[in-house]
């Protein structure tokens, strides 16, 4: 019986471990050298910064890249408080109603920027027009992975 008890608390063990490996963590790249009144940063997801993929690959094209500027004016405008037109600027709210946290999108003509509130706005991911329906599902598992991510620190 007690070897019995032995093997169901070590398979319990590594059920909990394994469970703990796949709990995403979470941290603030600030981002330095930028005029905004509130805190700015990038997420870090498991120790990758999940916006510089998509801004390397949009540097790397011509025709999208002279948009990347404007949408980190947009994002600076926001993060200052600031107002944009509804054609540059969405509140995400409504695809997670119970959310903690804010969420948005800032744009361009082609680009989206998927921003979350937490006593600062931090850079989420980044995307194209076209991608758009995924990217709004893929921000909000981001933003419910860092509200279970933040409530198991407390």
């Amino acid at each position: 019986m007690k070897n019995e008890n032995r093997k169901q608390q070590h398979y319990l063990r590594q059920d909990l471990s394994y469970s703990l490996t796949l709990m995403p963590n979470f941290t603030i790249k600030p981002i330095p050298n930028v005029p905004v009144t509130n805190s700015i940063g990038k997420l870090v997801r498991n120790g990758k910064v999940l916006i510089d993929e998509f801004i390397t690959e949009i540097k790397s094209d011509k025709n999208l890249e002279p948009e990347l500027g404007d949408l980190f004016a947009h994002f600076r405008t926001k993060a200052n408080g600031g107002r944009l037109p509804e054609k540059r600027f969405r509140d995400l709210s409504k695809y997670w109603k119970k959310s903690p946290y804010q969420f948005y999108e800032v744009k361009t003509k082609h680009l989206r920027m998927y921003v979350l509130v937490d006593g600062g706005h931090f850079i989420t991911i980044g995307g194209k027009k076209g991608d758009q329906d995924e990217d709004i599902k893929r921000v909000v598992q981001i933003v419910k992975d860092y509200a279970e991510f933040k409530n198991t620190k407390k």
